[in-house]
This record gives C-alpha cells, structure tokens and sequence, in this order.
C-alpha cells in the first residue's frame, strides 16, 4: 500500500512533468524534478524488478511483495513503469537538443545583431564622410565658379586694354605721321 501510494504521488509527478514538458522549459527547477522523477522511476522499476526475480526464485507469488494484498490490481507492472522511464528520457534528451539548438540559433542571432549594429554605425560614419566630401565638393566649385567668373572678366578687361592701346598706337602713329609731313613741309618752306 505504501508503494501504491507513492506510485500515485508520482503518477502526478509525472503528469506535472508531462505539462511542463509539454510547454517548454520554464526553469531549471522543471529539469531538476524530472531528472528526480526519473532517477526514482529507475531506482523503484529496478528495486520492484530484484524483489520479483527474488519472490519467483523463492516459489512465492509477486503479489505479497506489497503487504499481504493478493488483489492484482495492486500489482505494478515494471515493464510499463521501465516504458514510461525510458519514454521520459528520450523525451528530456529530446528536449535537452532542442534547448541546444534553440541556444545556438539564439547565439548565431546575437552575432548576426551585432554585425548589423558595426555595419550600420559604419554605414553612418560613411554617411557623414558623403556629407562632408559633398560640402567640400560645394565649397570647390562654387571657389572655381567665381575664380572663372575673374579670369573672363579680366580677359574682357585685357581685350579692352588692348583695344585702347591699339587706338592709342593707332593715334600715336597718326600724329607721329602728321608730325613728320608738317616737319618735311617746315624743310620744305624753309629751304625755299
């Protein structure tokens, strides 16, 4: 009776087990009280499995394992108890490589995160640069503009200047030849 007792007990045990299976890991405590569930579901199967092969060794019947109750229903069925131990325990290594993956995949996102945090605070640093080339670029050429902007105006200036001085030389060589013919011409009358 007071195996079938903690047999219920952990019957519930395993029921809570199963809903916490069932909806992921929340804490370590859940592992701990399986890994526990699962370590007495071992040492019982194994304790109730060495009575009986002694019991049937003796000649007497597995049922007086139990106290002095001869009603089958009683009775544990090992090989069901050694299923369900075996069945938590695929399903915790299952849940372990899950918890696993789930782990990696969480750490390839951090890295990925973290990649595209430095490429885009590189991605700013190139956008200041752009912006601060394109006002230097700004600043050049509107220096080039006003540099053209002199250098056609004192070409204007220039072909002005010269267009005075070949006037003025033009003036110059005139009177120089007005000079000359009014000079011949005083020869002229003073040798007359």
């Amino acid at each position: 009776a007071c195996w079938m007792e903690w047999g219920a007990g952990a019957r519930a045990q395993a029921r809570q087990a199963q809903r916490s299976w069932n909806q992921g890991w929340a804490s370590s405590e859940q592992k701990d009280e399986l890994d526990l569930l699962l370590q007495s579901f071992s040492e019982s199967a194994a304790s109730v499995a060495a009575q009986q092969q002694a019991q049937r060794a003796r000649g007497g019947s597995i049922f007086g394992l139990w106290g002095n109750s001869k009603d089958p229903s009683h009775d544990v069925d090992i090989g069901k108890l050694q299923r369900t131990v075996e069945l938590l325990q695929r399903r915790m290594l299952a849940a372990e490589r899950a918890r696993d993956t789930a782990a990696e995949q969480l750490c390839r996102a951090f890295q990925h995160a973290d990649a595209l945090q430095a490429s885009m605070s590189s991605t700013e640093q190139l956008r200041q640069q752009l912006a601060d080339m394109e006002r230097r670029c700004d600043v050049a050429l509107e220096i080039i503009g006003e540099r053209n902007e002199r250098v056609e105006q004192i070409e204007e200036d220039l072909k002005d200047c010269r267009a005075i001085f070949h006037e003025q030389l033009e003036e110059c060589v005139r009177q120089l030849g007005d000079a000359r013919a009014e000079l011949d011409r005083l020869k002229q009358q003073q040798q007359n």
